[in-house]
C-alpha cells in the first residue's frame, strides 16, 4: 500500500518523465503512427490518471485530476508542434484520452483511494 506521499511523489515523477522523454529531439521515423504508439499513449497517460484519481478526495477533485491530464496532453503536443514544427498531432491527444477515459472506468468500476 503507497501513502498519499508517495503516490503524490511518484505521479509528479511520471508525468515530468513524460514531458521529458515526448520533447527530447529524437523522433524514430514512421513511428509515431503505428499501433504500439497508440497504445503508449493510452498507458503513459492512463497511469497518471488513475494515480491522480486515487489521490482525489470528491468529485470536483476527479475532474481537477481528470483536467490535469488533459492539459499536459495539450501541452505536451503544443510544444512540440512548436518546438519541432511538425503539425499539431490530435490524434495523440485522443489516444492521451483515451488513456484517461479508461483510467476514469476503472476508478468508477473499483475505486481505489491512496492511503486506504
Amino acid at each position: 500500500m503507497l501513502s498519499r506521499k508517495r503516490l503524490r511523489l511518484i505521479a509528479i515523477v511520471w508525468m515530468i518523465c513524460l514531458t521529458v522523454v515526448s520533447l527530447q529531439p529524437y523522433r524514430p521515423r514512421g513511428e509515431s503512427h503505428s499501433e504500439a504508439h497508440r497504445i503508449l499513449h493510452v498507458i503513459a497517460f492512463g497511469v497518471p490518471a488513475l494515480m491522480l484519481l486515487a489521490l482525489a478526495r470528491g468529485l470536483k477533485q476527479q475532474w481537477a485530476a481528470a483536467l490535469t491530464i488533459v492539459c499536459l496532453a495539450l501541452a505536451i503536443e503544443t510544444a512540440q508542434h512548436l518546438i519541432y514544427g511538425n503539425t499539431f498531432e490530435w490524434w495523440d491527444v485522443r489516444d492521451d484520452v483515451i488513456g484517461l477515459l479508461i483510467a476514469v472506468l476503472l476508478n468508477r468500476w473499483k475505486p481505489c483511494r491512496a492511503g486506504c
